[in-house]
């Protein structure tokens, strides 16, 4: 079982599993045998649909990434160094590579969907990207962000367990 980050086009991406091993899948992307289930081809517009590029997979462990071949044009120009990018930004990149919604990243970081929305405003300015799909490829190969981490929890809620100040009594007198 081989688990697929697809970049879909610059607006979609999509993560799944098949039964293939990474080796076959990569040979079969880049042999241009390869077809995104059909499943899947049906939740993209008819314009994504209609699109022929040629696609290209790179492994990265269990994990294939596969993107269409327009976006290694633009990385040829792009160093690859000297990115800096805060913990929060690199915390929803790491989001954004397992496939979550801006809102499952907006509960997993206890912020809001809207300041998610601005990080990756900032995440694809630092990346130079135009799309999420460009950002999540850059940043992989930065190694900023590992799309094979899944759901593991990518860190400790800092949050310490409130405590009342005024502690009371059964009869209502404060004890402290």
């Amino acid at each position: 079982m081989t688990r697929v980050l697809w970049l879909a086009h610059e607006n979609a991406f999509f993560s799944f599993d098949v039964s293939l091993s990474p080796q076959d899948l990569l040979v079969a992307v880049n042999r241009g045998n390869w077809q995104p289930p059909p499943g899947i081809m049906g939740l993209l517009s008819q314009e994504a649909r209609a699109t022929n590029t040629p696609l290209h997979g790179v492994r990265l462990g269990n994990l294939v990434v596969i993107y269409p071949s327009g976006l290694e044009k633009e990385e040829a120009d792009y160093p690859l160094h000297e990115v800096h990018l805060s913990e929060k930004q690199r915390l929803v990149l790491q989001g954004l590579a397992e496939g979550l919604s801006l809102k499952a990243i907006a509960r997993r970081l206890e912020i809001s969907p809207s300041t998610v929305a601005a990080h990756i405003r900032s995440i694809k300015r630092h990346l130079k990207c135009r799309t999420l799909a460009q950002a999540i490829l850059r940043g992989t190969a930065l190694g900023l962000c590992n799309p094979e981490e899944g759901t593991l929890p990518l860190f400790a809620s800092e949050s310490k367990p409130k405590r009342n100040k005024r502690l009371r009594s059964a009869s209502g007198k404060r004890l402290s």
